[in-house]
C-alpha cells in the first residue's frame, strides 16, 4: 500500500525577501570574515550554510553588472575596474563609501577614525535602524563591525600601492563597499535628531 501527500505553503513576497536579506547577510558576514578578516574557515563564527550563501550573485559577483548596492560606489569604480586598474577601483570604492558616511554624518575624518567617531561610543553620531527584522538581535553592532574590518582592510591598501588584486577580488571588495554604502545611506539615522523648528 502507498500513500501521497501533496502539501501547499504559500508564501508571501516579503517572507520571501527576508529570507533572501536573511541569505545576503550571513554571506556578506562569512565575506568579511575570510577576506578581510582572513580567518580560517574553521574559525569563523557562522553557521555552515553562509559559506554557501557567500557564493550568491548578490554577495560574490562574477561580473561587474551584478554589484549591487550604491551606485555611487558603481559609478566611481566601473571605468578604473574596467581598464583592469583592480587596487585603484578599490580605493575608489572605499573612498565612495567614506563619502556617504562624511555626508550622512558630517565628520570630516577617514577611514577607521570616520567610522568609530560616526558610529561607535556614547558620542556616537549615527545609529542603524530597521537593517533586520525585530527578532534578530545585534544586527546594528554587526554592520559597525563590518564597517571597522572595511575600513582596516582598506587602509592596507591604501598604504601599500605594491599590492596586486584579481579583478575576482576586486569584484568582491567593490561590491561590499557597494553593499556597506548602501546601508549607510538607507538605514543610518542621527542618534539625537535635530529639534523640529516651529
Amino acid at each position: 500500500m502507498s500513500a501521497s501527500v501533496t502539501i501547499n505553503i504559500q508564501i508571501s513576497d516579503q517572507a520571501v525577501k527576508t529570507i533572501m536579506v536573511g541569505a545576503v547577510v550571513l554571506g556578506i558576514a562569512y565575506v568579511v570574515y575570510k577576506l578581510i578578516e582572513n580567518m580560517d574557515d574553521s574559525a569563523i563564527p557562522l553557521p555552515q550554510e553562509a559559506k554557501d550563501f557567500a557564493q550568491l550573485p548578490e554577495v560574490t559577483p562574477q561580473s561587474f553588472d551584478q554589484i549591487g548596492g550604491h551606485p555611487e560606489v558603481r559609478a566611481r569604480t566601473v571605468k578604473l575596474f574596467q581598464d583592469k586598474h583592480y587596487v585603484s577601483a578599490v580605493r575608489e570604492a572605499s573612498v565612495a563609501l567614506f563619502d556617504v558616511i562624511r555626508r550622512k554624518s558630517g565628520v570630516q575624518a577617514d577611514s577607521t577614525t570616520l567610522v568609530q567617531k560616526v558610529f561607535c561610543g556614547p558620542s556616537r553620531i549615527l545609529k542603524f535602524v530597521d537593517v533586520a527584522p525585530p527578532h534578530i538581535v545585534n544586527a546594528e553592532d554587526g554592520l559597525v563591525g563590518h564597517l571597522e574590518s572595511f575600513a582596516k582592510h582598506t587602509r592596507k591598501i591604501h598604504m601599500h600601492a605594491s599590492i596586486d588584486l584579481t579583478d575576482h577580488d576586486a569584484l568582491i571588495q567593490i561590491n561590499l563597499a557597494a553593499y556597506l554604502a548602501d546601508r549607510v545611506e538607507r538605514h543610518a539615522r542621527p542618534v539625537f535628531p535635530e529639534p523640529q523648528s516651529r
